[in-house]
Protein backbone atom coordinates (compact mmCIF):
# COMPACT_ATOMS: atom_id res chain seq x y z
CA UNK A 1 0.00 0.00 0.00
CA UNK A 2 1.64 3.57 -0.96
CA UNK A 3 1.69 6.72 0.64
CA UNK A 4 -1.26 7.86 -1.30
CA UNK A 5 -3.84 5.52 -0.42
CA UNK A 6 -2.78 5.46 3.42
CA UNK A 7 -3.33 9.41 3.02
CA UNK A 8 -6.75 8.51 1.54
CA UNK A 9 -8.10 5.74 4.03
CA UNK A 10 -6.89 8.57 6.79
CA UNK A 11 -9.07 10.99 5.71
CA UNK A 12 -11.76 8.70 4.98
CA UNK A 13 -11.44 7.63 8.24
CA UNK A 14 -11.48 11.11 9.77
CA UNK A 15 -14.83 12.15 7.25
CA UNK A 16 -16.49 8.86 9.13
CA UNK A 17 -15.66 9.91 12.39
CA UNK A 18 -17.03 13.03 11.99
CA UNK A 19 -20.17 11.99 10.69
CA UNK A 20 -20.74 9.10 13.38
CA UNK A 21 -20.12 12.39 15.91
CA UNK A 22 -22.37 14.46 14.47
CA UNK A 23 -24.97 12.05 13.96
CA UNK A 24 -24.47 11.32 17.78
CA UNK A 25 -24.94 15.26 18.31
CA UNK A 26 -28.10 15.34 16.98
CA UNK A 27 -29.90 12.85 18.59
CA UNK A 28 -28.61 13.92 21.58
CA UNK A 29 -29.80 17.44 20.38
CA UNK A 30 -33.04 16.05 19.82
CA UNK A 31 -33.84 14.29 22.34
CA UNK A 32 -32.87 17.22 24.61
CA UNK A 33 -35.47 19.64 22.77
CA UNK A 34 -38.44 16.95 23.81
CA UNK A 35 -37.55 17.11 26.80
CA UNK A 36 -37.59 20.52 26.74
CA UNK A 37 -40.94 20.68 24.74
CA UNK A 38 -42.73 18.70 27.20
CA UNK A 39 -41.87 20.24 30.21
CA UNK A 40 -42.87 23.60 28.56
CA UNK A 41 -46.41 21.64 27.35
CA UNK A 42 -46.90 20.52 30.58
CA UNK A 43 -46.65 23.52 32.13
CA UNK A 44 -48.96 25.40 29.45
CA UNK A 45 -51.63 22.41 30.73
CA UNK A 46 -51.13 23.65 34.32
CA UNK A 47 -52.07 27.37 33.41
CA UNK A 48 -55.39 29.06 33.36
CA UNK A 49 -55.87 29.09 30.02
CA UNK A 50 -54.19 25.58 28.31
CA UNK A 51 -56.43 26.08 25.07
CA UNK A 52 -55.35 29.36 24.10
CA UNK A 53 -51.68 28.99 25.42
CA UNK A 54 -51.08 26.10 23.28
CA UNK A 55 -52.08 28.09 20.28
CA UNK A 56 -50.23 30.88 21.44
CA UNK A 57 -47.05 28.79 21.32
CA UNK A 58 -48.14 26.86 17.94
CA UNK A 59 -48.10 30.20 16.57
CA UNK A 60 -44.90 31.14 18.07
CA UNK A 61 -43.08 27.74 17.03
CA UNK A 62 -45.19 25.17 14.94
CA UNK A 63 -42.85 22.48 15.87
CA UNK A 64 -43.18 22.53 19.40
CA UNK A 65 -43.66 18.63 20.14
CA UNK A 66 -46.55 17.78 22.12
CA UNK A 67 -48.21 21.10 21.42
CA UNK A 68 -50.91 19.62 19.03
CA UNK A 69 -51.71 16.33 20.44
CA UNK A 70 -52.51 17.60 23.72
CA UNK A 71 -54.51 20.71 22.15
CA UNK A 72 -56.23 18.19 19.95
CA UNK A 73 -57.42 15.89 22.74
CA UNK A 74 -58.19 19.43 24.54
CA UNK A 75 -60.28 20.53 21.52
CA UNK A 76 -59.65 24.12 20.00
CA UNK A 77 -63.51 25.24 20.53
CA UNK A 78 -62.98 27.13 17.29
CA UNK A 79 -62.31 23.99 15.51
CA UNK A 80 -64.82 22.24 16.79
CA UNK A 81 -67.75 24.81 16.09
CA UNK A 82 -66.68 24.89 12.31
CA UNK A 83 -66.01 21.28 12.34
CA UNK A 84 -69.78 20.11 10.75
CA UNK A 85 -69.13 22.38 7.63
CA UNK A 86 -66.35 19.34 7.04
CA UNK A 87 -68.23 16.36 8.14
CA UNK A 88 -71.78 17.86 6.64
CA UNK A 89 -70.91 20.51 3.51
CA UNK A 90 -70.62 18.40 0.62
CA UNK A 91 -74.47 16.89 1.77
CA UNK A 92 -76.31 19.93 2.18
CA UNK A 93 -77.14 19.62 5.45
CA UNK A 94 -75.76 22.47 6.80
CA UNK A 95 -76.46 25.86 6.14
CA UNK A 96 -73.48 27.63 7.40
CA UNK A 97 -71.37 28.58 11.33
CA UNK A 98 -73.73 31.36 12.55
CA UNK A 99 -71.83 34.30 13.49
CA UNK A 100 -69.00 33.76 10.64
CA UNK A 101 -68.67 36.09 7.65
CA UNK A 102 -69.70 35.73 4.00
CA UNK A 103 -66.69 35.25 1.36
CA UNK A 104 -66.50 37.52 -1.92
CA UNK A 105 -63.94 36.81 -4.30
CA UNK A 106 -63.84 39.75 -6.01
CA UNK A 107 -63.29 41.59 -2.71
CA UNK A 108 -59.93 41.93 -2.11
CA UNK A 109 -58.34 40.26 0.52
CA UNK A 110 -57.25 38.77 2.76
CA UNK A 111 -60.05 36.48 3.41
CA UNK A 112 -59.41 34.48 6.36
CA UNK A 113 -59.34 31.24 6.25
CA UNK A 114 -59.16 27.82 9.60
CA UNK A 115 -57.64 24.81 7.98
CA UNK A 116 -59.21 21.73 10.15
CA UNK A 117 -59.68 17.65 9.45
CA UNK A 118 -63.22 16.70 8.92
CA UNK A 119 -62.69 15.16 12.70
CA UNK A 120 -62.19 18.91 13.95
CA UNK A 121 -58.89 18.32 14.64
CA UNK A 122 -56.02 20.67 13.61
CA UNK A 123 -53.79 19.87 10.47
CA UNK A 124 -50.12 20.56 10.20
CA UNK A 125 -50.55 24.12 9.02
CA UNK A 126 -53.92 25.11 11.12
CA UNK A 127 -51.55 27.04 13.27
CA UNK A 128 -48.47 27.20 11.54
CA UNK A 129 -49.91 30.15 8.47
CA UNK A 130 -51.29 32.16 11.32
CA UNK A 131 -47.81 33.69 11.52
CA UNK A 132 -47.87 34.34 7.99
CA UNK A 133 -51.87 35.17 6.94
CA UNK A 134 -52.71 37.02 10.60
CA UNK A 135 -54.44 36.00 13.37
CA UNK A 136 -58.08 37.23 11.82
CA UNK A 137 -58.29 33.21 11.61
CA UNK A 138 -58.62 32.62 14.76
CA UNK A 139 -61.51 35.41 15.31
CA UNK A 140 -65.15 33.39 14.70
CA UNK A 141 -66.47 36.79 13.30
CA UNK A 142 -63.97 37.86 10.77
CA UNK A 143 -63.29 34.01 9.11
CA UNK A 144 -64.99 34.01 5.47
CA UNK A 145 -63.59 30.09 4.46
CA UNK A 146 -63.33 26.94 5.75
CA UNK A 147 -61.03 24.32 4.29
CA UNK A 148 -61.31 20.73 5.56
CA UNK A 149 -58.11 18.45 4.48
CA UNK A 150 -58.22 15.24 4.27
CA UNK A 151 -55.64 12.93 5.83
CA UNK A 152 -52.81 11.80 3.27
CA UNK A 153 -53.88 8.53 1.78
CA UNK A 154 -52.53 6.39 -1.14
CA UNK A 155 -53.73 5.71 -4.59
CA UNK A 156 -52.15 2.40 -6.57
CA UNK A 157 -50.84 3.73 -9.90
CA UNK A 158 -50.15 -0.03 -11.36
CA UNK A 159 -49.31 -3.68 -9.85
CA UNK A 160 -45.87 -4.69 -11.84
CA UNK A 161 -46.60 -8.65 -11.92
CA UNK A 162 -43.23 -10.86 -13.09
CA UNK A 163 -42.98 -14.42 -14.85
CA UNK A 164 -41.64 -15.88 -12.28
CA UNK A 165 -44.94 -16.11 -10.67
CA UNK A 166 -45.11 -14.80 -6.62
CA UNK A 167 -43.28 -11.68 -7.52
CA UNK A 168 -44.80 -8.30 -7.27
CA UNK A 169 -44.36 -4.58 -7.12
CA UNK A 170 -46.99 -2.34 -5.94
CA UNK A 171 -46.37 1.34 -6.98
CA UNK A 172 -48.41 3.71 -4.70
CA UNK A 173 -48.39 7.60 -4.90
CA UNK A 174 -49.34 9.71 -1.72
CA UNK A 175 -52.32 12.28 -1.87
CA UNK A 176 -54.39 14.74 -0.04
CA UNK A 177 -57.78 15.89 -0.83
CA UNK A 178 -58.86 19.34 0.24
CA UNK A 179 -62.26 21.13 -0.09
CA UNK A 180 -62.96 24.76 0.56
CA UNK A 181 -66.09 26.25 2.03
CA UNK A 182 -67.92 29.50 2.85
CA UNK A 183 -68.41 29.44 6.43
CA UNK A 184 -71.15 31.71 6.89
CA UNK A 185 -73.58 29.67 4.02
CA UNK A 186 -71.69 26.55 3.91
CA UNK A 187 -71.44 27.26 0.12
CA UNK A 188 -68.84 25.25 -1.86
CA UNK A 189 -66.50 26.68 -2.83
CA UNK A 190 -63.47 24.93 -4.32
CA UNK A 191 -61.68 20.98 -4.16
CA UNK A 192 -58.45 19.82 -5.40
CA UNK A 193 -56.34 17.04 -5.17
CA UNK A 194 -52.99 17.13 -4.39
CA UNK A 195 -50.25 14.27 -5.02
CA UNK A 196 -47.12 13.32 -3.81
CA UNK A 197 -44.05 12.60 -6.38
CA UNK A 198 -44.36 9.29 -7.87
CA UNK A 199 -42.69 5.96 -6.63
CA UNK A 200 -39.77 4.91 -8.65
CA UNK A 201 -40.56 2.78 -12.16
CA UNK A 202 -40.99 -1.21 -11.86
CA UNK A 203 -37.59 -2.67 -12.94
CA UNK A 204 -38.20 -4.99 -16.71
CA UNK A 205 -36.80 -7.78 -14.34
CA UNK A 206 -36.31 -8.62 -10.85
CA UNK A 207 -34.66 -11.55 -8.63
CA UNK A 208 -36.08 -10.72 -5.44
CA UNK A 209 -39.16 -12.91 -4.60
CA UNK A 210 -42.25 -11.72 -2.85
CA UNK A 211 -44.95 -8.55 -2.98
CA UNK A 212 -42.88 -5.16 -2.96
CA UNK A 213 -44.30 -1.89 -2.88
CA UNK A 214 -42.85 1.36 -3.77
CA UNK A 215 -43.92 4.33 -2.59
CA UNK A 216 -43.72 8.39 -3.66
CA UNK A 217 -42.82 11.13 -1.85
CA UNK A 218 -45.58 12.35 0.76
CA UNK A 219 -47.47 15.51 -0.12
CA UNK A 220 -45.56 18.62 0.89
CA UNK A 221 -47.15 21.48 3.14
CA UNK A 222 -45.80 23.94 0.68
CA UNK A 223 -47.80 22.65 -2.20
CA UNK A 224 -51.27 22.93 0.34
CA UNK A 225 -50.57 25.92 1.50
CA UNK A 226 -49.86 27.78 -1.55
CA UNK A 227 -53.06 26.08 -3.08
CA UNK A 228 -54.94 28.03 -0.09
CA UNK A 229 -53.35 30.89 -0.79
CA UNK A 230 -55.52 31.65 -3.77
CA UNK A 231 -58.29 31.73 -1.61
CA UNK A 232 -57.13 33.70 1.42
CA UNK A 233 -55.06 36.50 -0.49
Amino acid sequence: MNKNNNIYYILFAVVMVGFAIFAVVDIVNSESRKKSDRVEVDQILQSDDPVGNLVKALIERPDIKYARAELDQLGDPLLISLAPLCAFGTTGQINGIPGTSNYNLAAPGPHPMVLLRPDGTSHDLTYAILSQWGMESRELGTIELVACVQKQAQQGLETCKYASGGVSIKRLQHYVEIEIFEAATGRYIAKTTITGSEPAKCPTSTSKAGHRTYEGGEVPLSEIQDWLAAFYE
